[in-house]
């Protein structure tokens, strides 16, 4: 079994590896007062990234290791652990903006959820940073 971290990005269900998530910050509710520029990073929009618009106005935080500094990217929708065999691979006909961005596939409860590498994700925050 191997461990993830489900998040709802615009309208993609995502997991994440949970090592790679270092905590979360700000789990949405609106109540807490957090500003994550705070930590002196500014926050990036998982859906933006992924070329969609964010479905929440009260985004979860989540703090990640980049490859050279911390990384904090906002989600529409924490989803939790999952607990899941390894990825299906994703058929060789899918074509993907970012190569080795996509793992593959789990079922969950039901439905896909897409997994990201996280060090490719990271990658690609850190690019559009620069």
């Amino acid at each position: 079994m191997q461990r993830y971290f489900g998040v709802d990005a615009g309208p993609f269900r995502l997991a994440l590896p949970l090592a790679s998530v270092r905590q979360i910050l700000d789990v949405g509710a609106g109540d807490a007062v957090l500003d994550p520029r705070a930590l002196g990073v500014m926050p990036h929009s998982l859906a933006e990234l992924l070329g969609e618009a964010p479905t929440s106005t009260r985004p979860a935080v989540l703090l990640f290791d980049g490859t050279d500094d911390p990384v904090v990217l906002t989600c529409c929708r924490l989803r939790g652990v999952i607990d899941s065999a390894p990825p299906r691979p994703l058929p060789e006909t899918v074509v993907c903006a970012w190569p080795g961005l996509l793992q593959g596939t789990l079922d969950v409860d039901g439905g896909l959820v897409l997994v990201l590498d996280a060090r490719v994700l990271m990658g690609l925050v850190e690019a559009r940073a620069s």
